[in-house]
C-alpha cells in the first residue's frame, strides 16, 4: 500500500473588516465646515477661512493614504465658502446699484 502525503495546511481566515466609524477624520475638515456655515449665515470672512481650511483638509486626507476621512465635509466647506463670498459680493453690488449708499456731497 502507498501512503498519501498529508494535505497542505489551510490558510488562516482573513481579518474582519474595520468597525463602522473606526477611522479618524481630518480635524481641519470639521473646522472648515463650521467656518463655511458661519460664512453663509453671518459674515463672509468665514467663507474665506472655509476655503483655506477645506483645501488644507483635502490635502491632509490625500496625503494620509486613506487613513483619514472627512472628504465630504472638506468639499462641503469649500463649496459653502465660495457661496458665502458670492453672496457677499452680490450684496455689495446690489447695495451700490440700488442706491443704498448715498455718496453725494452737498454744499451749503
Amino acid at each position: 500500500m502507498t501512503q498519501q502525503p498529508p494535505p497542505p495546511p489551510m490558510a488562516p481566515p482573513p481579518p474582519p473588516p474595520p468597525a463602522y466609524g473606526a477611522g479618524q477624520e481630518a480635524p481641519s475638515a470639521q473646522k472648515a465646515l463650521i467656518a463655511g456655515l458661519v460664512g453663509v449665515l453671518c459674515c463672509a470672512i468665514g467663507g474665506i477661512f472655509a476655503i483655506i481650511w477645506g483645501n488644507a483638509a483635502n490635502k491632509e486626507i490625500a496625503a494620509s493614504g486613506g487613513m483619514l476621512g472627512g472628504e465630504g465635509k472638506a468639499k462641503a466647506a469649500v463649496i459653502l465658502g465660495w457661496i458665502a463670498i458670492a453672496l457677499w459680493v452680490l450684496g455689495i453690488v446690489l447695495s451700490l446699484t440700488t442706491g443704498a449708499f448715498n455718496f453725494t456731497v452737498t454744499s451749503s
